[in-house]
């Protein structure tokens, strides 16, 4: 991309051209079917040139992959080498925007990496705190790619097939360098806040290598309205017309002059993507050993070549236009074959559905303006329909009614379910109408062996648990969204122990230790919220903290507390075995608010290391079980990819307690000295904002070593 010239005889013919292209050939514009100089929305059709940014999901801060565009405001910092006044191309047509810009290799733990995927946000539901929990994902429209002279792709440790780092997503992939995105514009060409910017999702494997969450990711689009420029000179703006070109669609022209677009297109392609030389990673000035700047060697088309590739593309669009006539003869056929049906023999609703695509067809004959496209689709959805069509059957809706309610019970609960298995696996389909009392008699089977059932009565009900000793599954989640996985969900054994004395309930949780990148420790601090806790507009909780009670803490083999460098620069003995009261909303919603403090993540980047969490009780699986049950122990630790600061693994475990609640003057765990740092109940924490704490990893990674760790995952994305 480059800056516009004003040049007012090309910028009138480049209008004129896409005009006549539209008009005359009815092809697929840029947007929808509008005519307006000044849009409702305060944008003013053209292209302009546009600052963008990509914004942290639900921080006021640069996302990290920020340092991939190329002109946004971290690429520019650490690029002194590059144009600085470089700028993405914004194309405003009907109050919809599209912003083409340019994906660059971003330097991060050592290495190099670049984006594999670009998305924008589509039939949004939101959280109740305005965050993304259900939505669709919308590829943006690939113009080029990262590739070498020769044509083969960049490669870095994650996409190349012999590296021993490949990530199964990105496999032998591509990278995109140039991408077309859709945006929604503001009312009018002001700036947008970044919480008011539009949503995109991101995966960017060298990100993702170290930390899923950080690297597989929503983000905010920020683009700078308020100084864009608009471009007078279209003449050498290629990314601009290769966009439109890609865009079009054949209409009536003939074969030859499709392919022939299709062939410009393909070569406009290759011209844009196969220049790269080779990287070289800065590790000075802007750059460091952990943290490197790419700087990249490429050999692209000058001012003259860009125009003469822009000039192709525009001729072969043009030639388009002068389309071939209309050819109707496959939509006759198909309507032929159609008028020959018999249907009596078919079901009422598939022969309907028939008969609409038919009417459609008939009407496209008599409109003497149907491009041949239109008559070869609307064919198409004739054949489809004579496919679709259902020979009449017998009517199985007592049948499905019958499966439905013994599939809605839970054989667990009864004591004999063989009965209903084998009803449901007795039943036959597509019988014709002439067995229906065959089909009526199976679903009386299923119906009489759902009222023959014997229910089981071993139903727990929680809020009426008689003294004794329970076991529930739990997992530590997201204050944010309550379903994601925190960090510290792998610090504890996922069996809770639910002791029940005089109607009081009582939670007993079993810590180990968890790896963190290269390094690994242990939960420091644990606090619970009491009754009464109110949640923030992110969903964060907030209330009265309480100390929880310490029944063990860690220990080695030889029975010597586990002590590392995190608990003598904290003051910490790290807790094994700790308990606390369950207050009233965990037992009906199966949250239970903790603050917990990770020395480990304390230490890679302040802040991080308390965080607001939920302990999720899941209450179908709770059961009546005695204080020895082996599930109350540790699971296996983690394996340890430390290094030499890596300390043994606790072995800390309830083997020494008893079926009986801790006294009053039990040992408390007390808030330690980092913790007392961060006591507000307000904080917002990583656990809610994975990237600025995988920021953190990176910069302490570089204070411990110059060399690159990797862990070696293989994953696969949906």
């Amino acid at each position: 991309m480059r800056k516009e010239r004003g040049n007012l005889r090309v910028r009138l013919l480049a209008f004129l051209l896409t005009a006549a292209m539209v008009l005359a050939m009815g092809g697929v514009s840029v947007f929808a079917e509008e005519s307006a100089d000044q849009t409702a929305s305060g944008f003013e059709d053209g292209v302009y040139r546009i600052t963008v940014n990509l914004w942290n999901a639900t921080q006021d801060q640069a996302s990290m992959g920020n340092a991939s565009i190329r002109g946004s405001q971290s690429y520019n910092e650490k690029h002194a080498e590059d144009d600085p006044d470089h700028q993405a191309l914004l194309i405003v047509q009907d109050g919809r925007g599209v912003v083409i810009m340019e994906y660059m290799a971003m330097g991060f733990m050592g290495t190099y990496g670049y984006l594999l995927q670009l998305d924008t946000l589509e039939n949004i539901v939101y959280h109740d705190w305005n965050f993304p929990s259900e939505y669709t994902l919308k590829p943006a429209q690939v113009l080029a790619e990262h590739r070498m002279t020769d044509g083969s792709i960049a490669v870095d440790n994650y996409n190349d097939p012999e590296s021993e780092y490949v990530l199964e997503a990105a496999n032998g992939k591509a990278y995109p360098h140039i991408l077309a995105v859709p945006v929604d514009l503001p009312d009018e060409p002001v700036t947008q806040s970044w919480d008011e910017s539009p949503w995109v999702h991101v995966f960017v494997p060298v990100m993702y290598a170290i930390s899923p969450s950080s690297g597989d990711q929503l983000a905010r689009l920020v683009l700078d309205y308020s100084n864009m420029t608009k471009v007078e000179d279209l003449s050498g703006e290629v990314e601009y017309w290769l966009y439109q070109a890609m865009q079009l669609t054949r209409g009536t022209a003939s074969d030859e002059k499709w392919q022939a677009l299709q062939g410009v297109i393909a070569e406009t392609k290759d011209k844009l993507s196969n220049t790269l030389v080779r990287i070289d990673l800065l590790t000075t000035g802007t750059g460091t050993p952990m943290a490197p700047v790419p700087v990249r060697t490429a050999e692209e088309m000058d001012e003259t070549e860009r125009k003469e590739q822009a000039a192709k593309l525009q001729a072969a669009m043009e030639a388009l236009t002068a389309a071939d006539p209309a050819d109707p003869s496959g939509l006759q056929t198909v309507l032929g074959r159609a008028a020959g049906l018999d249907e009596s023999i078919y079901t009422e609703e598939s022969w309907q559905a028939l008969m609409t695509e038919v009417q459609a067809g008939q009407a496209l004959l008599a409109d003497g303006t149907a491009t041949t496209e239109q008559m070869t689709e609307q064919a198409q959805k004739i054949a489809d329909a004579i496919e679709a069509l259902e020979t009449r059957k017998a009517d199985y809706t007592a049948v499905d009614q019958a499966i439905a309610g013994a599939n809605a019970l839970n054989p667990d609960d009864y004591v004999d379910f063989s009965a209903v298995t084998a009803a449901v696996g007795a039943v036959v389909r597509d019988k014709p109408a002439s067995e229906q009392a065959e089909v009526d008699a199976m679903a009386q089977a299923i119906l009489d062996a759902i009222g023959a059932l014997e229910k089981k009565n071993t139903a727990l009900d929680r809020y009426n648990l008689a003294d004794g000793v329970y076991s529930v599954e739990g997992t530590m989640v997201k204050a944010a969204d309550k379903t994601a996985y925190s960090m510290s969900n792998d610090a504890i054994n996922h069996t809770m122990k639910l002791e029940v004395r005089d109607g009081q309930y009582q939670i007993t949780m079993d810590f180990k230790g968890l790896t963190i990148g290269s390094q690994f420790g242990y939960l420091g601090t644990l606090r619970y919220f009491a009754s009464g806790y109110t949640v923030n507009q992110y969903g964060i909780p907030e209330g009265t903290l309480e100390d929880v009670t310490v029944l063990s803490y860690q220990t080695n083999a030889d029975g010597t507390a586990v002590s590392d460098r995190f608990s003598e620069e904290y003051g910490l003995q790290y807790p094994d075995v700790v308990t606390f009261p369950l207050i009233p909303e965990a037992m009906e919603e199966g949250y239970v608010p903790l603050q917990v403090f990770v020395p480990i993540m304390e230490n890679i980047s302040d802040g991080t290391g308390t965080q607001q969490v939920y302990l999720k009780l899941d209450w179908s699986t709770l059961k009546a079980t005695t204080a020895d049950d082996p599930g109350f122990t540790d699971d296996d630790e983690p394996e340890q990819n430390g290094t030499e600061e890596t300390p043994p693994a606790g072995t800390g475990n309830l083997a020494n307690n008893t079926n009986r609640l801790p006294s009053a003057s039990g040992s408390s765990l007390k808030n330690s000295t980092a913790a007392a740092r961060k006591t507000g109940s307000t904080v917002y924490t990583g656990d809610t904002a994975p990237t600025a704490l995988w920021a953190g990893l990176a910069l302490a990674a570089a204070a411990v070593s110059a060399a690159v760790l990797y862990q070696k995952k293989k994953s696969s994305r949906e």
